[in-house]
């Protein structure tokens, strides 16, 4: 089938169900929406158990070639179908390893994340609860250290830095500085 005169492609099914596409010419972002659609219709009608592209006749392949041959590979069943691609010249191989193409379009199955039993998130909320205390205690002991030394030794106040921070800041820095 011919797309535009830029790019064509035919397909061809054997008996045991193995479709082979066979592109010519520039498989570029002009011509990948219209395969797709085509492709996707003429393989839901009769899907296949395999999918065997021939890229022989290709002389331009882009990202959304690229994009095309990922769609194709979506179409192959899970389990016992199998995508191939066959006739690559080097450049566009270098192209589809730099892009890691074995890796696109496949389904990843969702990990499950273990959920932590009861006796884990009790200790866990317990650690968390003991590290606040921690650090609250430990806020509170240097306020009233500093309070001690402050009022064991009023000369180390310095009491005209304080009221001006004081009018500064207005009322509401009252309780902060004190």
């Amino acid at each position: 089938m011919t797309v535009d005169e830029t790019c064509s492609y035919e397909i061809s099914r054997s008996h045991d169900e193995v479709v082979t596409v066979h592109f010519s010419g520039s498989m570029d972002s002009s011509v990948a929406g219209k395969i797709i659609r085509d492709l996707s219709a003429a393989m839901k009608k009769n899907p296949p158990l395999s999918i065997t592209v021939d890229l022989s006749q290709v002389s331009y392949l882009d990202e959304f070639g690229i994009l095309i041959l990922v769609e194709l590979k979506k179409m192959v069943p899970d389990g016992n179908g199998a995508f191939s691609i066959q006739n690559v010249s080097a450049g566009f191989q270098q192209t589809l390893s730099i892009l890691k193409f074995d890796s696109l379009g496949r389904k990843r199955p969702f990990s499950k994340v273990p959920r932590k039993g009861v006796f884990f998130r009790i200790g866990d909320i317990t650690f968390r609860y003991v590290a606040d205390l921690r650090d609250a205690s430990s806020f509170v002991g240097s306020v009233c250290l500093a309070m001690v030394q402050a009022f064991l030794n009023p000369r180390r106040i310095r009491t005209d830095d304080t009221l001006l921070y004081m009018q500064r800041v207005g009322v509401d820095g009252l309780p902060i500085v004190a």
